[in-house]
C-alpha cells in the first residue's frame, strides 16, 4: 500500500527484498488505487522527526 502510495504522490520507488515472493508483491500495485480518503490517512502519519511510531515514554503498549 504504501508503495502505491508513493506511486500516487509521482514519487520514484526503489523497493527492494531478498526474498522472491516479497518482491513479487512489491509490483503487486498496478490492479488498485488509493482513493482520496486513503491518501490523506497515509499523509495524516508524517511526523517532523520523520517517524510513524509512538514515543516510548508515551506509555505506548508497543514498548
Amino acid at each position: 500500500m504504501i508503495i502505491r502510495w508513493h506511486l500516487q504522490q509521482n514519487l520514484i520507488v526503489l523497493p527492494k527484498s531478498s526474498k522472491p515472493e516479497r518482491a513479487a508483491e512489491n509490483f503487486d500495485v498496478w490492479e488498485f488505487v488509493l482513493s482520496a480518503d486513503e491518501v490523506n490517512q497515509i499523509d495524516r502519519m508524517d511526523r517532523e522527526d520523520g517517524k510513524t511510531l509512538p514515543k516510548p515514554e508515551d506509555n505506548n503498549q508497543l514498548f
